[in-house]
This record gives C-alpha cells, structure tokens and sequence, in this order.
C-alpha cells in the first residue's frame, strides 16, 4: 500500500514538472518517464489512482510537444496500455477509460510509428469495445459521459488522419479507417451514431438556457460526433453504411436543430457532403428535406466563410450528374444565394471554386440548360472570370464553367 502511495506522489510530481515547458517533457521523457508510465500501468492492474496519473504523465509528455514526431512508445508499454484501457472499459464513472485515450491521441499526434503500433497491438478492437459500451448506456447521459467520450473521439480521428508530414513516412489511414469502418455490426459507425442519437435526446425533455453549460457541452459532442462520423467515411461502403444507420437523416435532424450553432453546422455540413459522394445518397438529400435546410444553412451564416464553404461544398456535390437536383437547387434561390455569396467572399479561393463548381454543374448536362439564363442574369459572369484571374486554383473549374454557360473562354492557363 505504501509502495503504490509513493507511485501516485511520484507521478503527480513528474505532471506537474512536464507541464512547466517543452524542455522538463524532453527530459523526462529522455530519463525514462514514457516506460515508467507504462510499466504502472502493468505492475498496478487495479490501482485506478496509479494508473490515472500514469495516463495524465503520457498525455502531458506528448501534449502540444516535439515529442509528438520523436518518442516512440515501447511496443510492451502500448500492450500494457491496451489492457489496461480494455479492463477499465466498462467501469461505470469512465475515469480510466477518459484518461486512457486521452493519453492515446496525445501520443498518435503528427505520429504514424505511435499509430502503427497501436494498430498492431490490437487497438481497433479496443476502440470499437469502448465505443459500445457509450452506445448501450441507457437513461440520461450525464456530464461525466460528455466529457469522457471526447478522448475516444479525439483518438479516432488522429489514428485515421494523415497528419505525419515527416519525409519518408508512409500513412496507413486509409486501411485503418476501413478496418474500423466498413464492419457493419462490429465497426464503429453504428455506435457513433447511437451514441449521436442519445446525446441528442437527452435533453429533449426539458428546458435549457442560452448559459446552460449541459447544454453547451452537449452541442459541443455533437459536433464531435459528427466530424468523427466525417474522418470514417472515407469509401462508398462506409457512405452507405453510415446512411443506412440512419447517420445522414440524424445529421440533417441536427443541422436543422443547431442551425445557430456554427460549429454543429459546419461539422453537419461535412458529414452530409462525404456521404452525399454515393449517388444513391445524393437523390434521397435532393429530394427530402435535406437540400432546404443546406440552402437554409448558407443564407443564414453567409457572413461566416467557413461555414459558406461547406454548403458550397455539399451543393457541388449534390449538384454532380444530378439533373434533378440542379432543377431544385434553382427553385430553391440557391443562384442568388451562391452569387452573393462569391461576392461577399471573393478572397477565399476555395469557396470560389466550390461554388463556380456547383454553378458549372448545374448546366453541364442537357437536362439544366434552361438553368443558363438564370444563373447569367444574377452576375455570375464577372465573378467566374474574377475569381480565376484571382485564384490559380480556380482555373479548370471556371474554364469548363464559362464553356457550359456558353459565355467566351479561353483555354486553361
């Protein structure tokens, strides 16, 4: 008892030394404090208060340091630490398994050697077992649930991400992400979207204030939730497969829900816009109410750039070979809107080239040709020709669209 006693002072001591700076992590971390942290994890199985600070120590050493690119973790210390998080995944207050992944993500930042290992220690089944056990909780989803999800999620987009820009490294995203994806009753995509469908009910039923911080936080996981759901659908069989879990009408639900929200929207939008790459996907959002709420989205943050690119982004694509949906967006308003929208925001390059795409496909099938005039008579001549004397980027794109519209172009650039 006292051994374990000295354990927990000891890491305390080392957290609170590593979150002076970048040089107190190098030298921990060079004086053995990444192995000692994994061999805590190991040697005090059911220690919960040694183990949380062997987590917390791991998370500060990688947290927003150079050692993200540098300290690989020991392979025996990444199965320790597996086990660990795997025993401690159904434990009610969830501490362990925060703390855990928290330390996870930290040491996969900008870290493909970190990711590989993990992989091969056998972190995709841990994942998918932690992300059940949120999804079978039943009754009200409390704080403590808000909060600890958010490592797991975190963790999940990292270790599907290519962000390890360092020469020579070789990123496995893809097939890790089809690992944990494609799987339709094993993967992760069915619990995502249980646990977005509990989180968004759990405060139907009362009411909440513009201050609530349970209200906050719980906008927050959703938009968590949603840009998790976004990293996963990375093929047309997880597209599929997070449509048929009823994740593009719950997105939709939500974008109409948190319409004030922009992070809930921007993150709404990308979802609807990766899953909308399936054709099938394509014609249930043009036809439904999902385009409405889309065009709503754009007029009613169009001074928020960010969020104009996603809508920008989700009507190019709704708008590809779509001949239906070309017909709708027009009789909607969306030409006016996307205009003023170029116009308001003609420094932003790829905002521009979204939205001369949409335009360009709206008439670049015989079906939409009646569309020419309309889209000419709201301006749309100048602003395709000034974002491309503007932005390189949109070279080829206002090319093909001036071409389509029947206006004087010249070759590409």
């Amino acid at each position: 008892e006292n051994s374990v006693e000295k354990v927990v002072t000891e890491l305390e001591l080392l957290i609170s030394l590593c979150s002076v700076g970048e040089e107190e992590k190098v030298a921990a971390a060079g004086s053995g404090a990444i192995g000692a942290a994994t061999f805590v994890c190991k040697t005090f199985p059911e220690e919960k208060a040694a183990i949380s600070n062997a987590f917390k120590l791991l998370e500060v050493i990688f947290s927003e340091s150079s050692l993200t690119t540098k300290a690989a973790i020991p392979k025996p210390g990444i199965k320790a630490m597996l086990e660990t998080v795997s025993r401690y995944a159904d434990d009610e207050d969830k501490e362990i398994l925060e703390h855990g992944f928290r330390a996870i993500a930290s040491a996969c930042l900008q870290h493909e050697d970190n990711k590989r290992s993990f992989h091969s220690a056998g972190i995709n089944a841990v994942l998918i077992k932690s992300l059940f056990v949120y999804s079978n909780i039943n009754g009200e989803l409390d704080q403590n649930i808000f909060e600890s999800v958010k490592p797991v999620l975190l963790f999940t987009r990292r270790y599907i991400s290519d962000d390890d820009r360092r020469d020579g490294v070789q990123p496995n995203t893809f097939v890790r992400a089809r690992e944990i994806g494609e799987n339709k009753s094993h993967g992760i995509v069915r619990p995502l979207i249980r646990i977005l469908d509990a989180v968004e009910k759990s405060t139907d039923d009362r009411e909440v204030s513009p201050d609530d911080t349970k209200s906050a936080n719980k906008e927050d996981l959703v938009a968590d939730l949603l840009l998790t759901l976004k990293h996963v659908a990375v093929n047309d069989l997880i597209c599929k497969h997070i449509s048929k879990e009823g994740g593009l009408n719950l997105s939709l639900h939500l974008l109409n829900k948190y319409m004030e929200n922009k992070m809930v929207v921007k993150h709404a939008l990308m979802t609807v816009k990766t899953v909308s790459r399936n054709d099938d996907v394509k014609m249930t959002v043009g036809k439904g109410d999902g385009l409405p709420l889309v065009i709503q989205a754009l007029e009613t943050h169009i001074l928020n750039p960010g969020i104009v690119k996603q809508a920008m982004a989700v009507l190019s694509v709704l708008s590809l070979r779509q001949s239906k949906n070309c017909d709708r967006i027009a009789e909607l308003g969306s030409v006016q809107l996307i205009t003023a929208a170029m116009e308001k925001h003609s420094e932003d390059s790829q905002l521009q080239r979204q939205a001369i795409s949409t335009l360009r496909n709206m008439v670049s099938q015989w079906q939409n040709k009646e569309l020419v005039q309309q889209i000419i008579d709201e301006g749309a001549e100048k602003l395709i020709r000034d974002a491309r004397a503007s932005h390189p980027v949109c070279d080829e794109v206002a090319y093909a669209a001036l071409r389509d519209l029947g206006l004087p172009y010249t070759m590409t650039k």
